[in-house]
C-alpha cells in the first residue's frame, strides 16, 4: 500500500497525529486516501484540464497571497462577498468539488515545495494559513446547497490533507454565522476546530500577533492590509484583485490556461451569466429587517 503512495515520514506522521497515534484507526484512514486518491488520479491532476476553472477562480473570489512570518501559504476566501447565485451556477456540484481537489494538490505539489524552497530547505512546509472573510455574509448564503458544497469539500480535505490546517481565522463575522457554523463544524474534526478563531471585527489584531506585522500589512485592502495587486479597471465581472493579480495566482490561472490549451480547450473567460435570485433577495431583507427590530428592542 505505501509503495502505492508517495509519502514521507511526515506524511505518516499527519495521519496518525490526525486519529490520536490509534495505530489501527490512522491505517484505515491511509487506506482510504489511497483508494481515494486512485480513484480521482489525485497524483495526476495536475496534468490534466479542469472544466470551468478559470470562471470558478474568478467569480469564488479566493486565492493565495503570499506566506506568514513562520513561511506558509496564506489562502484567502472572500466568502461574504461573493455573489452566490452566479456562483453555484457556475458548473456542477461535482465540478466544484473536483476544483476543490485541483486547489489542494496545487497547494501540495507546488506552493508547499516552493515554500519549502523559500526557508533554505531546512523547515518543511505542509500546513496552510486561511483567512475567511465574512463581510457582507447573511441568509442569502445560507441554503441547502451551500451546506451540500460544504460537506463535500469538508469531508474530502479532511480525508486527504490531514493536519495541513495551520491557523484559520473567520474575520467580520456576523451573529448569523454562529447558526452555520453549528451545523457546519460537525464536519471538521476537532483538531482543526482549535485552530479556528472566529471574530467579529477584521482580525488585524490578532492577525499580526500571529502572522507578523509586515505579513498582514501586505495582505488585500478589503482585509485589513494595503496590497492592490490588480488595477481595478481590469478585473473580471465578480472578480477580486488581489485574488487574481497576485505572482501566485497567476501562476495557478497560468496553469489552467496551459492545460487548457493542450486539451483544446477554449482559454478565452467568459464571465458567468449573472443569477438574479429575487426570492432570496426578498427572504434576506425580511429577515435582516426582523433583525434590526430585535436589535433596536
Amino acid at each position: 500500500m505505501v509503495r502505492d503512495f508517495l509519502t514521507s515520514d511526515r506524511t505518516v506522521w499527519r495521519f496518525l497525529k490526525a486519529r490520536k497515534y490509534d495505530l489501527n484507526a490512522s491505517a484505515q484512514m491511509f487506506r482510504d486516501a489511497v483508494t481515494y486518491r486512485k480513484e480521482k488520479q489525485l497524483d495526476t491532476i495536475l496534468q490534466r484540464p479542469i472544466t470551468k476553472g478559470l470562471e470558478y477562480k474568478v467569480v469564488s473570489r479566493h486565492g493565495w497571497h503570499g506566506f506568514d512570518k513562520y513561511g506558509r501559504p496564506i489562502f484567502i476566501k472572500n466568502t461574504g462577498l461573493q455573489h452566490f447565485p452566479t456562483l453555484y451556477a457556475t458548473g456542477t456540484l461535482e465540478q466544484r468539488c473536483h476544483y476543490n481537489l485541483f486547489v489542494n494538490e496545487f497547494l501540495r505539489q507546488v506552493l508547499c515545495p516552493a515554500a519549502t524552497a523559500r526557508t533554505g530547505n531546512k523547515v518543511v512546509i505542509d500546513q496552510v494559513v486561511t483567512i475567511v472573510n465574512l463581510q457582507n455574509f447573511g441568509w442569502h448564503c445560507i441554503k441547502k446547497f451551500n451546506y451540500d458544497w460544504v460537506r463535500e469539500i469538508a469531508n474530502a480535505n479532511g480525508l486527504l490533507y490531514p493536519e495541513t490546517a495551520g491557523i484559520c481565522f473567520i474575520i467580520n463575522a456576523p451573529r448569523v454565522f454562529s447558526m452555520v457554523w453549528s451545523i457546519v463544524r460537525r464536519w471538521v474534526d476537532e483538531r482543526t476546530q482549535s485552530k479556528i478563531q472566529i471574530l467579529s471585527g477584521d482580525g488585524v489584531k490578532e492577525m499580526k500577533a500571529v502572522l507578523g506585522e509586515e505579513c498582514v500589512r501586505n495582505l488585500p485592502k478589503e482585509i485589513g492590509g494595503e496590497c492592490v495587486c490588480m488595477d481595478a479597471k481590469d478585473v473580471p465581472p465578480h472578480g477580486a484583485p488581489c485574488m487574481l493579480g497576485h505572482p501566485i495566482s497567476k501562476h495557478f490561472i497560468e496553469l489552467i490556461r496551459k492545460r487548457n490549451d493542450e486539451a483544446g480547450i477554449s482559454n478565452t473567460y467568459t464571465p458567468p451569466t449573472e443569477v438574479e435570485d429575487q426570492e432570496e433577495a426578498r427572504d434576506m431583507t425580511e429577515k435582516e429587517s426582523k433583525e434590526k427590530e430585535n436589535d433596536e428592542q
